[in-house]
């Protein structure tokens, strides 16, 4: 069985790749030439929790903050401090515009505000490790690349959006009028009809 996330490959690609699987399956046993291949694929959802696109965002950013405070606790301490002020403003400006009977913010709104802010972590985690002030490690590597693939899936025209920070390879799928999120599954099943049996007199 193979799992490739939609869109990742190109046709030539993912035709080289799938037969040399088969290749390999009928060199060591499994696969026989001689028996009826099916060939097929299939959605598989992610088991992740559906969130909305300003907490994703938020997820995201909270990944980096961890992984920084493990490699400098005071640096990270000032980073996290920075999202509990976030919060509190957050907080702040909503009770302010229920008091004054304004709208709530739009979920537009709400995303925008929320990659301002991230982006700024973003920003200054990497001038950090630019200026060799921050030693990354590879967890912080990918914190930081799922961070600005968040954000940059906000941009008009982006494609394989990230849905899950704890599941960066599920994409929101789509079949006739189907969605889901996950990842799509190909499957190659070999084997030869069972014989017919007579029942007994």
């Amino acid at each position: 069985m193979q799992k490739f996330r939609a869109h990742r490959l190109d046709v030539d690609v993912y035709l080289t790749i799938h037969f040399e699987l088969l290749r390999q399956a009928e060199a060591h046993g499994p696969l026989s030439r001689q028996e009826r291949q099916i060939f097929d694929t299939s959605h598989v959802r992610s088991t992740t929790r559906i969130v909305s696109l300003a907490h994703l965002l938020l997820e995201a950013r909270g990944n980096v903050v961890r992984e920084v405070k493990k490699i400098d606790p005071e640096y990270g301490a000032t980073l996290e401090a920075k999202m509990v002020e976030n919060r509190a403003a957050y907080r702040e400006e909503r009770e302010q515009r229920r008091a004054e009977g304004k709208p709530k913010l739009t979920k537009d709104e709400k995303i925008q505000t929320a990659i301002e802010r991230v982006s700024k972590t973003l920003d200054e985690v990497r001038e950090r490790i630019t200026t060799n002030q921050l030693e990354p490690t590879e967890r912080l590597n990918v914190a930081l690349e799922i961070l600005a693939k968040v954000i940059a899936d906000r941009e008009k025209g982006a494609e394989e959006r990230i849905v899950s920070v704890h599941d960066a390879e599920a994409r929101k799928g789509k079949k006739a009028t189907v969605t889901w999120d996950g990842r799509k599954l190909a499957g190659n099943v070999s084997g030869t009809a069972a014989p017919h049996r007579r029942r007994s007199a």
